[in-house]
């Protein structure tokens, strides 16, 4: 499915300005996509990545990426300033090492073996 859209939207467009990845499931009852990943994480982690990765060509000509801390409301960030040790400055990871970071809480052994699922850690 994003496989091809992704070569549909390609063939006719050679920029993309902006990809909010926003649509998801939450509270389903467990199932499997068509790739064998649980659907929760298939649906909301694994699949925007995959359209975003396949999609990066158009990207790359047409928008500007961003630290995911961008995108905080002003409150959220000063309630992690309050948090956080005194004189401390706040990192933010990138947007490649949040995708890696979702994609290995997906796919770390602990977490299969923990769970026998591809399931997200809780925490």
């Amino acid at each position: 499915m994003f496989r091809a859209f992704a070569a549909r939207f390609l063939a006719k467009h050679d920029t993309l300005h902006i990809l909010v990845n926003n649509a998801g499931v939450m509270a389903c009852p467990f199932a499997k996509t068509t790739d064998g990943f649980e659907l929760q994480f298939g649906t909301n982690h694994v699949g925007h990545f995959l359209l975003t990765c396949l999609l990066v060509p158009a990207l790359r000509r047409g928008a500007i990426m961003t630290e995911l801390a961008r995108h905080l409301q002003p409150e959220n960030l000063e309630f992690l300033r309050s948090r956080a040790p005194a004189g401390a400055q706040l990192q933010f990871k990138t947007v490649e090492a949040g995708a890696a970071t979702a994609v290995f809480t997906a796919t770390a052994p602990l977490v299969l073996t923990q769970t026998r699922t591809p399931a997200m850690l809780e925490q």
